[in-house]
């Protein structure tokens, strides 16, 4: 009898060492598959990442192209005052150059024409333009203050015209 003690004890620690082993081994596999598992996330997002900024600075690209072309214009018309602003920039005709320009570049949602007082002379949601001042809009006042900033991302607003 005896002997049988000692087997069922050998058995019963060896199979206790086993479900020891098996048990760390499964923990083991269980903390590389979520070290992997967090590596592969990392991975995408850093790729989502790469992708949204490329993004960004395509759009910026095209905003810069679309002031550009609007500064030449401006330049062009011999625009040099308010007035001279509003009566070379103002009409329906400078309108739809405005929305010409802007439909080849679908991912400016609008293209406004703003006097040096705030106030719209032109965009391309509707002629005429409403008579909306921007002069209290973050992007307004920093080019009030620095005329040679150039692009600047402002901070989210919401829509005079619609509320949006």
């Amino acid at each position: 009898m005896p002997d049988s003690n000692r087997s069922r004890t050998l058995i019963a620690a060896t199979g206790a060492a086993l479900l020891l082993t098996i048990a760390s081994a499964l923990g083991i596999a269980l903390y590389q598959a979520r070290d992997s598992e967090i590596a592969e996330w990392r991975d995408q997002l850093d790729g989502t990442a790469l992708l949204l900024a490329e993004q960004t600075a395509h759009e910026m690209s095209a905003a810069d192209l679309m002031l550009d072309g609007m500064l030449e214009r401006i330049r062009l018309l011999g625009v040099e005052d308010g007035a001279t602003l509003r009566a070379r920039l103002g009409d329906e005709a400078e309108f739809q150059r405005l929305l010409d320009r802007k439909r080849v570049l679908p991912q400016i949602d609008v293209a406004t024409i703003v006097a040096a007082d705030g106030q719209v002379v032109n965009f391309t949601r509707s002629h005429p333009a409403p008579a909306i001042s921007l002069a209290d809009r973050d992007y307004f006042q920093a080019h009030r203050a620095s005329p040679e900033l150039g692009l600047y991302v402002s901070k989210p607003v919401r829509n005079k015209g619609n509320g949006a």
